[in-house]
């Protein structure tokens, strides 16, 4: 339809109206003495003036859509249609041609049962059906990621370590038997456990905040957090109950 020189193209042939690029016509959006859609208020608009050329309601002109006399892609029966003209190769309807759906002689991916067919095909590789074939969802012969209960399964299969389901495993949020950084109220907290040097509550050390005195700031007589040896680092002190590296005393994990 678009390169017989005998018809009109809607696009390509210069002696027709072209909607975009023939300044002879009316173009909707580019042609200042004509229709402007939007600001010009003293032309027609392409919907309620019906005194100047609109593209769907002018019977005098060339429209797309109704005009019989000019190449309409859908109802033109005289150039190639895709959906009615039975002359040309239509995909859907011409019984001639190859069609994908209809056509019972050909090669079609849904019915012919005599071609590779990636459905209903007993014969072939079929991904769904054929039971012959390694198949990953039904096939119970295969490791299934999903079905099959003989392999290692990240949530449903109990035998393996499922971090959020197996109770027999080190459950980092549910498994009561071990130390809960939150919750446990056994171990040294570093803000509610009143027994341990915390940064912020514990009054019988120097804290950062509560010092009055500036030159306090400095002195190796109290207690860092980070750098004093003598006093309970969380994270350096071996002597005192550090949540990650003391062995000796109760850690997250090995505490029952």
């Amino acid at each position: 339809m678009l390169k017989g020189k005998r018809h009109i193209s809607l696009f390509k042939d210069k002696r027709s109206i072209s909607m975009f690029k023939d300044k002879r016509h009316t173009s909707m959006l580019n042609d200042k003495r004509h229709i402007k859609m939007f600001k010009d208020k003293r032309h027609s608009s392409m919907f309620k003036d019906k005194r100047h050329t609109s593209m769907l309601n002018n019977k005098r002109h060339k429209s797309m859509l109704k005009d019989k006399r000019h190449t309409s892609i859908l109802n033109n029966k005289r150039h190639t249609s895709m959906f009615k003209n039975k002359q040309h190769t239509s995909m859907l309807n011409d019984k001639r041609h190859t069609s994908m759906f209809k056509d019972k002689r050909l090669t079609s991916m849904l019915k012919d049962k005599r071609h590779t067919s990636m459905f209903k095909g007993k014969r072939h590789t079929s991904m769904f059906k054929d039971k012959r074939h390694t198949r990953m969802v039904n096939d119970k012969r295969l490791c299934s990621m999903l079905n099959d209960k003989r392999h290692t399964r990240m949530l449903n299969d109990k035998r393996h370590t499922s971090m959020f389901k197996n109770k027999r495993h080190t459950s980092m949020l549910n498994d009561k038997r071990h130390i809960n950084m939150f919750k446990d109220k056994r171990h040294t907290r570093m803000f509610k456990d009143k027994r341990h040097t915390s940064m912020l509550n514990d009054k019988r050390h120097s804290s950062g905040l509560n010092i009055k005195r500036a030159d306090q700031h400095n002195e190796k007589r109290h207690t860092s957090m980070l750098n004093d040896k003598r006093h309970t680092s969380m994270l350096n002190d071996i002597r005192h109950s550090s949540m990650f590296q003391n062995i000796r005393h109760t850690s997250r994990y090995k505490d029952k």
